[in-house]
């Protein structure tokens, strides 16, 4: 990718951080009378900074619109975790680059701290290896830690079952991983992995179950 590509990639994408983000904050203020005192959590950027490794990150400042811009410096080589504070220092908005700058997961906040997960499933992404007939698939499962904790995870693939899964931190900002070793037989096409749970809510604390799977082809 040459610079002028990559320079126009980055600015589209900050734009559109910030557009989002003022969209979000304007949502905010068209149903203030409707929003329940404590009902939400704001994300502050000084406690936000003191959680992450600061020798991983980039940090640029917005002075048309106060802003601040947090992201991986691994979002360089196209994946990695980008963060976007109004300037009052609150998070407006959370994405996981996959492809810089394409997206696969996003998290939308307002002002008034409520938040809106942009996709229905929990996991951020499936990395895998080549699957192929009579082998195992290497599994890592990515999951998003800047709004949730996660537990009593178990992961499944016909008679494969999986219930000591731990956690652990990634290289990539509020970015979990575990990683697991699926058997494969040498009849399917193709192979379906569930993965279930529970998450809590940071901010509220409420408990949530959850599902997810994905589908892999067999070579």
């Amino acid at each position: 990718m040459s610079w002028a590509k990559s320079f126009t990639n980055s600015h589209r994408l900050r734009n559109y951080l910030i557009i989002v983000t003022l969209l979000c904050f304007q949502l905010a203020c068209n149903n203030r009378h409707n929003v329940v005192a404590g009902t939400f959590c704001s994300v502050n950027y000084d406690s936000l900074l003191r959680s992450l490794d600061t020798s991983r990150i980039e940090i640029d400042m917005f002075g048309l619109h106060d802003s601040i811009e947090v992201k991986d410096t691994s979002v360089k080589k196209g994946m990695g975790s980008v963060f976007h504070f109004d300037s009052k220092g609150r998070l407006g908005l959370y994405a996981f680059m996959i492809d810089w700058p394409v997206t696969n997961f996003m998290i939308l906040y307002d002002s008034t701290g409520r938040k809106q997960r942009m996709q229905e499933h929990e996991v951020v992404q499936w990395q895998y290896t080549n699957a192929k007939k009579d082998s195992k698939l290497k599994l890592t499962v990515l999951l998003c830690a800047v709004d949730r904790n996660y537990g009593h995870l178990q992961l499944s693939s016909g008679e494969y079952c999986d219930s000591s899964i731990k956690l652990f931190e990634t290289t990539y900002s509020k970015i979990i991983y575990f990683k697991s070793s699926i058997p494969i037989d040498g009849k399917s096409d193709s192979i379906k992995i569930y993965l279930k749970g529970e998450s809590m809510e940071k901010c509220t604390k409420k408990r949530l179950t959850f599902r997810d799977s994905t589908t892999i082809e067999v070579k």
